[in-house]
């Protein structure tokens, strides 16, 4: 499948769009902070009819041996059904896609509350997702009550495998299998999120800033709609290369994806991005024929 130069991002149940451009990868910026790499595991899920689920791990197998460092992914299309998984329980640091469950956390906080989020938790929400900016992250995990309520919050959304840190939001862990629940809890009406809340999180992530609009959205076609979060950071404490992590949905006209791509030890931050990208293209392009 080809590289969208351009896409649109949307929200469920709410008609927005962004351009958003091919990235220009001089422009990137780090935004994120270190953490320490995680332990490989090797679980494998795959359900679908349609396509064989064999191939597709064959395939992710024979890439992943050219490729540097671990990887893992987990897709699911919530129109047909179609799921594949390669590691997708294996652990890895959050980096800033930790950002949408910061965000999520603080709208279930202030539901409980009965409240909205004031206008400085608003405009702080907008730099967190569509800058990652990490003071706007910082404020805001006070606020949800650092590591200890934000694990609390996550329990209530049915996140198991996240394990927010103590003090430093991007020294979280998480799996792919639970960033594709989280995701859920933004699309699914069953989820303890209202929905003006989970519109109001995707509206922010279908808006991210054109250099930060790379990763999943390479499994895009043409006139898709994408909502995503990335996450980037050189280790330098304890691990060595870049960890680089990839979330969220992309729209089309028979597909709903959810996406969630995570790589560490990769020996460059484009190194790192190109695997993501290969990866959730060649779930996402594979799943497409799935009925």
């Amino acid at each position: 499948m080809r590289r969208i130069g351009w896409a649109c991002g949307l929200a469920l149940s709410l008609i927005v769009t962004a351009c958003v451009p091919k990235v220009d990868r001089a422009t990137r910026e780090v935004a994120d902070r270190a953490a320490p790499p995680q332990v490989r595991s090797t679980a494998v899920v795959a359900h679908t009819l349609g396509y064989s689920p064999h191939g597709l791990r064959q395939n992710v197998a024979d890439y992943l041996a050219d490729r540097p460092g671990r990887a893992a992914v987990m897709v699911r299309d919530l129109r047909t059904g179609a799921s594949f998984g390669w590691s997708p329980h294996s652990s890895f640091m959050t980096a800033s896609i930790v950002k949408v469950d910061i965000l999520a956390g603080l709208l279930l906080l202030r539901q409980d509350q009965h409240l909205g989020l004031s206008e400085n938790e608003q405009e702080a929400a907008a730099r967190m997702i569509r800058f990652s900016d990490n003071k706007a992250a910082d404020t805001l995990y006070r606020e949800v009550g650092m590591g200890a309520g934000l694990t609390l919050l996550d329990r209530r959304l049915g996140l198991r495998e996240t394990f927010p840190y103590s003090t430093s939001w991007g020294s979280s862990d998480t799996t792919p299998a639970d960033q594709i629940h989280l995701l859920h809890q933004l699309t699914d009406e069953s989820s303890p999120l209202r929905p003006a809340a989970r519109r109001y999180v995707l509206r922010l992530m279908s808006g991210v800033a054109p250099e930060q609009a790379w990763g999943i959205s390479a499994a895009a076609e043409d006139g898709e709609m994408i909502a995503l979060k990335n996450g980037w950071v050189p280790l330098r404490y304890q691990g060595t290369g870049w960890e680089i992590n990839s979330v969220g949905r992309i729209i089309g006209r028979s597909h709903d994806f959810l996406v969630a791509v995570m790589t560490t030890g990769n020996p460059s931050m484009d190194a790192g991005i190109e695997t993501a990208e290969h990866l959730a293209d060649l779930v996402v392009s594979t799943l497409r024929h799935a009925r």
